[in-house]
Formats: C-alpha cells, sequence, structure tokens
C-alpha cells in the first residue's frame, strides 16, 4: 500500500476511507449497516456523511488520505477549511488490465463483477473530475504505478520532493497529502481508493 508506506516516510497519520467505512460495518452499527448496503453496491457514500467520518478521525498533524475526497462536492468540503486543506494531491495510474487484476488479488466481497462494474460507472461521472479540479488547482501529482512497489515509492518520492521544492516555503515534513490510486477497479483505475 503506497499510502502507507508515503504516511511513514513523511512521518504523518494515514487514514483510509475504505478501512474507516470497513471498521464501522464490522462495529454492526446502524451507520455501518448503512454504509455496507451502498458499498455492498458499489456506490459512493453520501459526500456529507463521509466528509464528517473523515474529518472526525484526522489528528491535525498532517496527514495522508487513501480514499477521499472521491467527489468535487468532498474535495471543495476539505478545500474550505484551511487548517485541512492539503498541499498535494497524489494520482498513482495504472491500466485497466493491472487494476483488474489486482482486484482479483484482493478478493474481498465487494470486489464482485457487478459491483465493480458500478464502481467504473461512479469513478467516471465522480471521480474523473475530482481529478480535473485538482489538477487545476496545481495540486495533482501524477505517478506511474506499473512498476514493483519499492520502484513506485521511489517514483512517489522524487515527484513529492520536485513538488516540494516548487512550493515556496513548504516541506516534506510538513506537507500533507492525498495519496489516490488507480489500482482498484475502474476502467481507467480507480482514484482515491484503498487496497
Amino acid at each position: 500500500m503506497q499510502g502507507v508506506r508515503l504516511a511513514r516516510r513523511l512521518g504523518v497519520q494515514y487514514i483510509s476511507t475504505g478501512d474507516l467505512l470497513r471498521t464501522e460495518i464490522a462495529a454492526g452499527s446502524a451507520l455501518g449497516s448503512a454504509v455496507e448496503r451502498l458499498v455492498a453496491a458499489g456506490r459512493l457514500i453520501p459526500s456529507g456523511l463521509i466528509t464528517a467520518i473523515v474529518e472526525s478521525n484526522l489528528d491535525g498533524h498532517g496527514y495522508v488520505l487513501d480514499g477521499f475526497p472521491r467527489t468535487v462536492t468532498q474535495a471543495e468540503a476539505l478545500f474550505a477549511q484551511p487548517a485541512l486543506a492539503p498541499s498535494i494531491a497524489l494520482e498513482i495510474v495504472v491500466s485497466e488490465r493491472v487494476a483488474l487484476g489486482r482486484l482479483g488479488r484482493r478478493a474481498r466481497p465487494d470486489d464482485d463483477p457487478a459491483v465493480v462494474r458500478a464502481r467504473l460507472a461512479s469513478y467516471e461521472a465522480e471521480t474523473v473530475p475530482t481529478l480535473e479540479w485538482l489538477n487545476h488547482r496545481i495540486l495533482l501529482l501524477r505517478v506511474d504505478g506499473h512498476n514493483a512497489p519499492d520502484a513506485v515509492e521511489r517514483n512517489i518520492w522524487t515527484e513529492l520532493k520536485h513538488a516540494g521544492r516548487a512550493r515556496q516555503g513548504s516541506s516534506l515534513s510538513d506537507a500533507w497529502a492525498i495519496a489516490s490510486r488507480r489500482d482498484d477497479a475502474t476502467a481507467r483505475g480507480a482514484a482515491y481508493a484503498g487496497e
């Protein structure tokens, strides 16, 4: 998981929305039951709810978010709070073939082919515009994710170092980043999705 590796290198908190949602489901709460139905159908969690869940889990000392924001509404909510607004967004890009192959090895219940198809549609409708929104704000870095994990990690770190030098007064030690992935179930790979 590149998000975990990145958080360790930066010395910041790692938050996977997928992990948060699976924890809610395992708890068997009313929220968990509602989340489980949406996840099983391949649908996104409503923006207000997932934003509140993410915000309630931030420790305020920097973070790597994995799986958030997936929509422009979520991105706008995050960036509306200066203390939470990330300085960098990262997209790890892989082909559809590689993304689907990696999904097959995960063997999660929500990786059923019908659910994957629903995620593909959701990705195109919701996440592609979010990536464009981030790119327009000169926050998005793209890294090729086809190589071995160690090589991808080196490439991510190189890109972040370049971005850190380009941002006046910013350093990687205090940079806030969003780790995103295209290795989770979409035709173009799923951005902002956990492994």
